[in-house]
């Protein structure tokens, strides 16, 4: 009988302050994601930025007390509403990935947390156990997308990681793989909605897909291509 993680779907005050007062000052290039993630959403922190971090993380730890305390209807029928979004094509979508993986016994946690954030960092933890998504997703096409690029992350990461260790720092890769599998007809048939990625990829996508094409659909042929022909 397959047996497949359970998703529970819950906020977790902590993780979100601590994220917060990470990212709440980074920059990459010339994209502000502090700005762009955090401060455009709650322009209320703008002013703690610049100020000393075991100060800024109080004012962080406070302003998020307060937050999930005046949203927290809102917060709790958004939990509801991505278990619905999820528990609908669970089964279809975990048939799929084991049709990509062969096995999915090699990831052995029994639960995946799907966190509501009150950012838009979508940060996944380094146990690939626990995913946030913004609270304020209301559709259910981009609800099921995102839950869905998430838990392949965390298959293909924790797969990588046994079987192809020299992919285990290429983000690039990872993130190309999703669009590839995500886009494939049986998974649009479930999420219902186009993987887009990232634009910094736009130019690979093909190439990638291509690949996959050729190595028809064979999981390890497809990874052992490209980890000898790396992105860059």
């Amino acid at each position: 009988m397959r047996h497949y993680p359970n998703l529970q779907f819950k906020t977790d005050k902590k993780f979100d302050t601590e994220i917060c007062a990470d990212f709440i000052n980074e920059k990459i290039g010339d994209y502000d994601f502090g700005y762009e993630r955090i401060i455009s959403l709650h322009p209320d922190l703008e002013k703690i930025r610049h100020i000393k971090k075991i100060r800024q993380v109080v004012e962080i730890q406070k302003y998020v007390g307060q937050y999930y305390i005046r949203h927290e209807k809102e917060i709790t029928k958004s939990l509801s509403c991505f278990e619905r979004a999820w528990s609908a094509i669970a089964s279809r979508y975990f048939i799929e990935i084991e049709k990509i993986f062969g096995v999915l016994n090699f990831y052995k946690p029994d639960t995946i947390n799907g966190l509501a954030s009150i950012f838009t960092c979508g940060v996944i933890d380094d146990n690939f156990t626990s995913f946030q998504i913004w609270y304020k997703v209301k559709d259910i096409k981009e609800i099921r997308r995102h839950i869905s690029h998430e838990i392949l992350h965390f298959y293909y990461y924790t797969y990588i990681k046994k079987h192809f260790p020299g992919l285990v720092g290429n983000w690039d890769m990872a993130e190309i793989f999703n669009v590839v599998i995500l886009n494939l007809p049986q998974f649009q048939s479930i999420i219902g909605t186009e993987e887009r990625g990232y634009e910094i990829h736009e130019s690979r996508f093909q190439k990638y897909k291509n690949i996959w094409r050729a190595c028809n659909g064979e999981l390890d042929l497809y990874l052992s291509h490209i980890t000898q022909e790396p992105l860059k």
